[in-house]
C-alpha cells in the first residue's frame, strides 16, 4: 500500500515528464477554482504541492537509477 504514492520512479527521470505532471495538477487547481469547488480545489492544491515537493525538492535521480539497476540484476 505504501507504493501507491511512490512517484519517484525511473519513468519520471526526464524533466519534461515531471513538468507535464506538475502543469496538469496546476491546471486542475485552476479548473476547480473557476467552478467554485473548494473541496476539490483543496485536493488539487494538495496534489500539486505533493508533486512539486517529490519532483523538485526530494527527487534523487542517482538513487532512482541505482535502484532500477539493482532491480534489473
Amino acid at each position: 500500500m505504501r507504493d501507491v504514492f511512490k512517484i519517484q520512479t525511473p519513468f519520471f527521470i526526464p524533466l519534461y515528464r515531471r513538468l507535464i505532471v506538475l502543469a496538469v495538477t496546476a491546471a486542475w487547481v485552476a479548473v476547480e477554482m473557476s467552478r467554485g469547488e473548494p473541496i476539490w480545489a483543496f485536493v488539487a492544491i494538495s496534489a500539486t504541492i505533493y508533486v512539486g515537493v517529490q519532483f523538485f525538492l526530494q527527487f534523487d535521480e542517482e538513487a532512482i537509477r541505482a535502484k532500477a539497476d539493482e532491480a534489473d540484476d
